[in-house]
């Protein structure tokens, strides 16, 4: 049994982020706010899991 899982993780993007991505991401919360991280990789067009682009987002707010 157990949990169902959230997504389907094919195609998923691992490893380190890339300027560009980091760009993106930003620019896209910039444009629409923060919303429901759920639904934000697919919005973006990004390849990661949510929790990874709102840790990643957090981060980023931490280095200005």
């Amino acid at each position: 049994m157990g949990r169902s899982p959230c997504c389907d993780k094919n195609g998923l993007k691992k490893g380190p982020w890339t300027t560009e991505e980091d760009q993106k991401l930003v620019d896209y919360i910039q444009k629409h706010g923060y919303g429901n991280w759920r639904v934000l990789p697919k919005n973006a067009g990004m390849s990661y899991l949510f929790a990874t682009n709102k840790v990643r987002f957090c981060l980023l707010l931490l280095e200005l």
